[in-house]
């Protein structure tokens, strides 16, 4: 049935944002960006001498359940 309705995973609507809707790819967007954000940040505390390893910890968790919610709605989207 998927097949039969190219491009309707697209508009999906997923949630409400401040604006408006939000569509499943641009949630995705803005998980990846979220993420992106969160690798730098590792990046960051992991090179500092005074990091706190507990709080890098934190952050990776953060990261790979954003991932995964990537993954997951990546996988709904068809892609």
């Amino acid at each position: 049935m998927r097949d039969s309705l190219p491009g309707i995973c697209s508009t999906v609507v997923t949630r409400k944002s401040r604006g408006g809707t939000m569509t499943l790819n641009s949630r995705i967007a803005e998980l990846q960006r979220k993420h992106m954000s969160l690798s730098q940040a590792v990046e960051i505390a992991q090179k500092s001498p005074a990091s706190d390893q507990f709080h890098v910890a934190e952050l990776k968790k953060k990261k790979l359940l954003l991932k995964e919610e990537i993954s997951r709605l990546s996988g709904v989207s068809g892609g």
